[in-house]
């Protein structure tokens, strides 16, 4: 993965999340909230997705750990093994935010199901790195704009 795709990530998703700071953010009345378990599902969901591409972009740094080179082998050869370790963790996330709008639920499901056609179908890297940046993106601001913590009590609107 190029340093500037990185960098540029980084910055973006920094941005997005910092508008968590400015006044009225997130809104209420399009908020939902999620719960304890939820967080962690989420949580799991998001360090699957990112042992996936670490294991396909940074190997050395996975492989340095005792015993991780029989997942990232799993993965790298981009089997029905390597599917299932994208899946699984695409569910949990969706599952851990299970309460977001239904719009929002949708957009997150098909840039899920966008990075890994992209992943598995020989296509351009520019394309599914594309793809990684926009789910990413929409991710951050998903978080940052429309989701509640179970330690807000103010009152969110739920679908």
């Amino acid at each position: 993965m190029p340093a500037i795709f990185i960098i540029s990530l980084a910055i973006v998703v920094a941005v997005i999340l910092g508008l968590q700071l400015l006044p009225g953010v997130p809104r209420r009345r399009a908020a939902a909230r999620v719960s304890g378990v939820g967080i962690v599902v989420s949580l799991a969901g998001v360090a699957g997705l990112g042992l996936h591409c670490a294991a396909m972009f940074n190997r050395p740094l996975l492989e340095a750990i005792p015993g991780a080179e029989i997942v990232v082998r799993q993965i790298s050869e981009l089997s029905m093994v390597s599917i299932l370790w994208y899946v699984v963790p695409s569910l949990l996330l969706l599952i851990g935010l299970r309460r977001q709008r239904p719009a929002v639920m949708a957009v997150l499901a098909v840039l899920l199901v966008v990075v890994g056609v992209t992943m598995f179908d020989d296509g351009p890297l520019a394309l599914h790195l594309a793809s990684i940046f926009a789910f990413v993106v929409v991710l951050s601001a998903v978080l940052a704009l429309f989701l509640l913590p179970p330690w807000d009590r103010g009152r969110a609107s739920r679908v």
